[in-house]
């Protein structure tokens, strides 16, 4: 179903000085879109010299064609609120921006539109960017024919990360030479010495790095196949992480884009394995050496149930050269991995405020392959906290699947929606409520559902809840909507996967160009990069007229300059309406 026009959008982005949260993903919001709302604006902004980068996931009509930011010289007039106008023109380029005239402010063949109803509004000229214009990723010209279907290696001009000796590293080259020399691969970029571990102190006791064939007997890469339950965490806090690594498994073309199949401990071992991240609208290959941190010969951080099968804790060094260290990664939120295993977008709702219909969303998530996580808030007082139920606050968990279940009882029967969920510990700690491992309320699940839902009752950290008792108990629910390039096709083509549509814009913000600050700075606010969206496709099902559209917005590289005392700045955008 489609409506000529739904909806126009104005973003503008904004970013302020400080932040003191962990979130990686600020200002990530869905939105539902009345078609009878003809016009919105949305700023996004800030006052410092800061990069960004924004992601927007909408349904597009199969019949749309491609117009490139960059090469669209069409120009619309909106309203922005602002008191008094400089002279400055937006383009969809930077070097127009920063060389902007003021000719091209206030063009005479232009008719302007002006806000009656508010009085610190002023005309400006902004470019018009029609995202549903596009059934695939909008990047800027640039952007888009350089990145597209490309994979980078780590330290190759482009990827955004620099190597000591200026050679960007192959796998494959450096894995040859390797085998050609009798020698197993070092690697210079991330050594096996107490840097690599910590940043901000030392190591508190002796870690030796070992091969796998030093920490096992007949080492493998996967022992019969890969599961969630590969994923166990060590000493290390980065639950959020693990959580992602699990949910990862779930997908097998997803996760062989990650963790790549070419590579063993068999006739091409040389001591070199290697992983894809998605970093900011591209993938970049990360290759590492196979020693790794032990303690009385044991592993120290992620490790897998097998004792000789090492993907998961090699998985875990490559982000940690991604970032620097083992410890960059401690803390953060299970969203920021799943965005660097799939490059989808990503939500965060919070139990207190969440919407009516969640469930709802949550169902629709997990029939589009989205990745979930959640979490329960941390006791200031303990770390990682049990409650009497059996969770733990401040932990990382994965939602493994969702399910209306058939309940049949004396009194009552029908339909509960029920979670599963999986503690990245991998142990006996467990919901112990209603639904947990053999509690009495199986009794009313036929057999053959239990089955098709494939019921264990294990101290592995995996057990089911009931949503009631979700709500009641967690605090914040993540979903990422997976790129649709993230699927194989045969999941696409199965009848309850949908996917969504999704356009990029990268940007930054320049001082005195487009770093305009938050909305507490009306003098500057409009200098903030903007965007206008026309959404042309209602939503299917019980909204008939509205529009879903997920706007998340993200800056970059801010955990890997952790170590300099860094922290991430608090960004985010604001919306604005108006009619047409």
């Amino acid at each position: 179903m489609y409506s000529t026009l739904i909806s126009t959008l104005l973003f503008s982005l904004f970013c302020m000085y400080a932040t003191d949260t962990l979130a990686l993903f600020l200002g990530t919001k869905r939105f539902k879109i009345n078609s009878q709302m003809e016009k919105m604006t949305v700023t996004f902004a800030t006052p410092v010299d800061e990069p960004n980068f924004i992601k927007i996931k909408k349904k597009v009509p199969e019949n749309s064609i491609y117009v490139s930011p960059k090469l669209n010289k069409i120009k619309r007039d909106v309203v922005v609120p602002y008191q008094q106008c400089p002279r400055i023109a937006f383009t969809n380029d930077d070097s127009s921006a920063k060389n902007a005239s003021d000719s091209s402010l206030y063009p005479p063949q232009k008719k302007f539109v002006i806000g009656v109803e508010n009085t610190v509004c002023r005309n400006v000229l902004l470019p018009y960017v029609d995202v549903s214009a596009s059934k695939q990723s909008i990047f800027s010209a640039t952007l888009r024919n350089t990145y597209e279907n490309r994979i980078f290696k780590f330290g190759e001009k482009g990827s955004g990360f620099r190597v000591k000796s200026g050679e960007p590293q192959d796998f494959y080259k450096l894995r040859d030479q390797c085998s050609d020399r009798g020698e197993l691969f070092e690697d210079p970029e991330f050594p096996a010495t107490d840097s690599s571990l910590f940043f901000s102190r030392r190591p508190d006791r002796y870690y030796e790095w070992r091969r796998p064939h030093e920490i096992a007997d007949n080492p493998q890469f996967f022992v019969e196949g890969f599961s969630r339950f590969d994923v166990q965490q060590g000493e290390l806090g980065d639950c959020w992480l693990l959580a992602a690594a699990a949910n990862l498994t779930l997908y097998k073309r997803l996760f062989f884009q990650i963790v790549p199949d070419d590579q063993d401990f068999d006739d091409k071992y040389a001591g070199i394995f290697h992983f894809r991240f998605w970093q900011y609208g591209k993938w970049v290959d990360v290759v590492i050496d196979d020693r790794l941190p032990t303690y009385q010969g044991q592993l120290v951080f992620l490790h897998s149930t097998e004792d000789n099968e090492f993907w998961s804790a090699l998985l875990e060094k490559a982000y940690a050269k991604l970032h620097g260290s083992y410890e960059a990664l401690k803390g953060g939120s299970t969203c920021e991995a799943m965005e660097d295993f799939t490059g989808g977008v990503t939500e965060m709702y919070e139990m207190e405020a969440c919407p009516p219909n969640l469930f709802q969303i949550i169902i629709k998530a997990y029939e589009r392959s989205s990745l979930m996580g959640c979490s329960i808030e941390p006791d200031p007082n303990v770390l990682e906290a049990q409650t009497p139920e059996g969770l733990i606050r401040g932990h990382a968990y994965s939602i493994t699947c969702v399910r209306y279940v058939d309940i049949s009882t004396p009194n009552v029967s029908g339909k509960i929606p029920l979670l599963r969920l999986r503690n990245p510990w991998g142990n006996e700690s467990e919901w112990n409520g209603a639904w947990s491992d053999g509690a009495p309320e199986w009794r009313f699940i036929s057999e053959a559902e239990k089955e098709e839902l494939g019921l264990t009752f294990d101290n592995d950290g995996e057990f089911w809840m009931s949503f009631k008792d979700y709500q009641r108990h967690f605090s914040r629910l993540e979903i990422c909507n997976l790129n649709p390039d993230s699927l194989s096709e045969e999941e696409l083509l199965d009848g309850h996967k949908k996917k969504w549509e999704m356009s990029v814009f990268e940007g930054e913000w320049v001082r005195g160009v487009t770093a305009g600050g938050c909305r507490n700075f009306l003098d500057s606010f409009w200098h903030n990069p903007q965007y206008r969206i026309t959404l042309t496709e209602v939503d299917e099902g019980e909204d008939e007229d509205l529009c879903t559209m997920i706007v998340a917005l993200m800056q970059k590289n801010r955990r890997q300059i952790r170590n300099t005392g860094a922290d991430l700045l608090t960004i985010g955008f604001a919306l604005y309406y108006g009619k047409r």
